[in-house]
């Protein structure tokens, strides 16, 4: 029996030697599992950092163009009666230029300030600002190198300008797939284009081969109509928006603008965006006509708010004057329940005040006014 023990030892020592594997090493932990863990963390620091994912990376979560200006103008905790009157004209001023997109201006004066006036998000924008300026740099040198003739036309070199100025913003806010996307219609639209590919090389690290060009206008055109057809109007307002740089002249955009924002229930902002479509496109009288009622909705919906406030205003005051002592109707775990018994119990009392309040238990109650005690009987008896 032993023989036979040490013969079956002897064949599975000599099938690892020759298969490279080992009993003994079943039984031990794998040490290439931290540098796994280490590579997706670097990963994760990437992403983090700016590196684009993909084309179709979700746009909603994305910071506004205020928001953006509202970051860059912020102070540091610092209150403003510390700071110089120079800080501070500057940090109002910032705003204004980040919503016009002056980025040589903004970086002097995030430059001219100290650090210790500048908040992290403001210090990292400055690098991203000092490497826009860097891109265009090398674009001067470029152009001084292969000096030929101008064939582009006005109406291109307008788009390409809106496209790459749109991309630097997107880089600011630290929205890489959109600003990839920019950058790669504004390729698509001029192959030759220097200073996208440089952007897209340095601001996101993509160099030339790394990215396909492509028509991206198509495909946002076929997202807004699923989206919207989909019953996703939010979605379809967001790629509207991207259609937006690709033309902002193009009426359509603004109507399937207006008609996702009132779906959304936004008629105010269903209004701007006809208004502009109607601007663009005269011709279309059926505009006319949902600005017109959009109007009509988004007045009736000031005097309802107004109303409501008015009214729940009131409702505070009379429960701050005189205090009424409240008879317990019902109580209820769930408020609909109560708020559909407290309705039954109007149409029987009419004219009585009826109320649900929430208990320190959680539930719900329907109450009344208790009826005040009459004394004249009282008195009759004395």
């Amino acid at each position: 029996m032993k023989r036979v023990i040490l013969l079956l030892l002897l064949l599975v020592f000599v099938g690892s030697q020759i298969h490279g594997f080992s009993l003994f090493g079943l039984f031990k932990k794998k040490k290439k599992e931290p540098q796994k863990r280490v590579a997706q963390e670097a990963m994760y620091d990437q992403t983090q950092s700016g590196q684009p994912q993909s084309s179709g990376a979700s746009r909603s979560e994305g910071m506004t163009d205020d928001v953006l200006a509202t970051k860059m103008s912020n102070s540091v905790g610092i209150p403003d009666e510390n700071l110089t009157e120079e800080i501070i004209d500057k940090k109002r001023k910032l705003k204004r230029l980040v919503m016009q997109k002056q980025f040589s201006k903004i970086l002097e004066y995030l430059t001219e300030m100290p650090d210790d006036v500048l908040t992290n998000f403001q210090l990292q924008a400055r690098n991203k600002l000092i490497m826009f300026k860097q891109v265009e740099d090398l674009a001067a040198e470029n152009a001084g190198m292969f000096k030929g003739g101008d064939t582009q036309s006005k109406a291109l070199k307008k788009s390409l300008k809106r496209l790459y100025r749109g991309a630097q913003m997107e880089i600011l806010k630290s929205n890489s797939a959109l600003a990839k996307d920019l950058l790669v219609q504004s390729i698509f639209l001029d192959r030759t284009n220097f200073k996208s590919k440089k952007l897209m090389e340095l601001g996101l690290n993509l160099p030339i081969g790394s990215y396909k060009v492509e028509d991206l206008e198509k495909k946002y055109w076929q997202n807004v109509d699923i989206n919207i057809y989909s019953g996703y109007p939010a979605r379809a307002v967001d790629d509207l928006k991207i259609l937006q740089y690709f033309d902002p002249e193009n009426s359509t955009v603004f109507e399937k603008m207006g008609s996702a924002y009132y779906l959304m229930g936004d008629t105010k902002n269903s209004v701007v965006a006809w208004k502009r479509a109607a601007y663009l496109n005269p011709a279309n009288k059926d505009l006319d006509e949902f600005i017109e009622k959009a109007e009509k909705e988004v007045k009736r919906q000031k005097e309802v708010l107004k109303e409501m406030l008015a009214k729940k205003k009131a409702a505070m005051e009379s429960e701050d004057g005189e205090e009424v002592d409240m008879k317990i109707l019902s109580v209820f775990n769930e408020s609909n329940r109560a708020y559909s018994y407290a309705r039954e119990v109007k149409k029987t009392l009419a004219g009585q005040k009826v109320t649900v309040e929430e208990l320190d238990n959680g539930k719900w109650a329907v109450m009344v006014p208790k009826p005040k005690k009459d004394d004249s009987g009282d008195k009759k008896k004395k």
